[in-house]
């Protein structure tokens, strides 16, 4: 299994971090190096390569050099093998010079959105004439999942965490995601986002780097205690990575 982030030292774990865009590599040499303090002389404590996902802390207009952090779950999927390592975050990795960074939404789209319906069933295209993302909810239906209800708020369903709820039933789930790359079906396994409700399609769209790596992104769904981002890391045809953030939760 091969870690997304290769860190030297055991990292400092950091209650101060809130939802927030989702920032990738900025440099033609792929990496980025991650150092102790806010400075270029400062000790390398590991690199971010292209393909993994950060957010950022505090930051002003100023700061040459801003503190990055994991997102707070990370799942790297294994494209050797069946299965995937969670990692849970608010990880302060260190500091980067500030142009070395990217926002994803400040890449280049894959294309206009297309938004069909209302809520809860949804669905939403986005296309070029290399990609093309197809995603579609539903009205969240109880009878198909064992929903776990712990002290009166919902713990699990399908035995796992859900995100975009604060305890109630959810109203919308996804209910298929289909990426073609060339016109090639790029699989997209339900365990990849049957764990996220209440998304908001809207805020959805396709980024693609110079390199060709494609990030999924959909930054703003539900709201309140529940709200969450979420990237999709797709890299030679593979989604490699799912990044989610709900720090502000």
């Amino acid at each position: 299994m091969k870690y997304l982030f290769t860190l030297f030292l055991i990292a400092i774990v950091s209650q101060g971090v809130f939802a927030q865009a989702f920032y990738v590599v900025n440099d033609p040499d792929g990496y980025v190096n991650v150092r102790a303090d806010r400075s270029p002389t400062s000790k390398v404590k590991g690199r971010i390569n292209r393909g993994e996902v950060v957010l950022l802390g505090d930051v002003k207009p100023q700061d040459a050099w801003w503190p990055v952090y994991t997102p707070s779950l990370t799942t790297v999927y294994d494209t050797g093998k069946v299965g995937s390592v969670p990692r849970e975050g608010f990880v302060l990795l260190g500091y980067v010079y500030k142009n070395r960074l990217i926002s994803i939404e400040h890449l280049p789209s894959a294309g206009r959105l297309k938004l069909q319906g209302k809520l809860p069933a949804q669905h939403l295209i986005i296309q070029n004439d290399r990609v093309r993302l197809s995603l579609t909810t539903q009205i969240f239906n109880r009878k198909a999942h064992h929903v776990l209800i712990q002290h009166g708020s919902v713990d699990k369903i399908d035995g796992k965490q859900p995100y975009g709820i604060d305890g109630e039933l959810p109203h919308t789930e996804i209910k298929g995601m289909e990426l073609l790359i060339d016109g090639i079906p790029v699989s997209i396994p339900r365990d990849d986002f049957n764990d996220l409700f209440e998304p908001r399609l809207e805020s959805l769209n396709v980024y693609i780097d110079k390199r060709g790596c494609i990030y999924i992104c959909m930054p703003n769904n539900s709201d309140g205690a529940g709200s969450y981002g979420v990237v999709w890391v797709v890299k030679d045809s593979k989604v490699i990575a799912r990044y989610l953030d709900n720090s502000e939760a």
